[in-house]
């Protein structure tokens, strides 16, 4: 049998697990009480959610994030400048909440809480929810919402790429290397944060994925790997 070239064996694997991270048949989001936009490096999620605000499904957004791996050099917290870009989209300073301390998922989720409980009481409990996030972080949002904060009812939400390779924008600090070993690290997390740390529900990782990511592994896409 020939051998499949490294690269296109790369390109086929990683839209595998962009295609299982993305989350694509969960169902479209309805209206709820807040959009919650956790913390990225990616501007096109504060542009999905002023989208999202301008389209009537939820009066509020709330920003989460301080700075992480890929936003050290912000000059602002990533709040703050998702925020920023949701504004020129539109989204009116009235509908905006800043959570400018979270520099993980699971802290994003917990300080959001936190910050809408001083607006709602114990209602933020039986409130509803948008998360926003990239899409290949989808599912470990989905999977940290559920660890973190059980309970309410919400959706998740994300710019509306289907392929890879139209989503991977060098230009913006998104190329293809990076946002592959980005997804090799998230699809890990999503077994190792839930069977060992206990920071996410537990989900099925297809075994097809699981191959892929090791083939990626071994191709070198490890910097974003979590050390057991």
């Amino acid at each position: 049998m020939e051998q499949i070239p490294a690269d296109i064996q790369a390109a086929a694997d990683a839209q595998l697990l962009y295609d299982f991270l993305r989350m694509p048949t969960s169902p479209p989001p309805t209206k709820a009480d807040a959009i919650l936009v956790l913390g990225s490096n990616d501007m096109r999620v504060a542009k999905r959610a002023a989208e999202l605000h301008a389209a009537g499904l939820a009066p509020l957004v709330v920003f989460s994030g301080s700075r992480g791996n890929f936003t050290q050099d912000l000059e602002q917290t990533e709040a703050e400048w998702l925020a920023d870009a949701a504004r020129r989209d539109g989204l009116p300073d009235s509908a905006i909440l800043l959570e400018p301390r979270a520099t993980n998922p699971g802290e994003n989720i917990r300080f959001c809480r936190e910050l809408l409980r001083e607006r709602w009481g114990d209602a933020v409990d039986s409130k509803t929810y948008i998360v926003v996030q990239k899409p290949f972080m989808l599912y470990r949002s989905f999977a940290t919402f559920t660890k973190q904060w059980p309970g309410p009812s919400f959706a998740v939400a994300s710019p509306a790429v289907a392929n890879l390779a139209d989503y991977v924008d060098a230009s913006i600090g998104m190329p293809f290397d990076a946002v592959v070993s980005a997804m090799v690290g998230d699809t890990q997390r999503l077994r190792f944060y839930s069977e060992v740390k206990d920071f996410q529900a537990a989900i099925d990782v297809p075994d097809a994925v699981w191959a892929a990511l090791g083939r990626l592994v071994g191709l070198g896409y490890t910097s974003h790997l979590c050390a057991r």
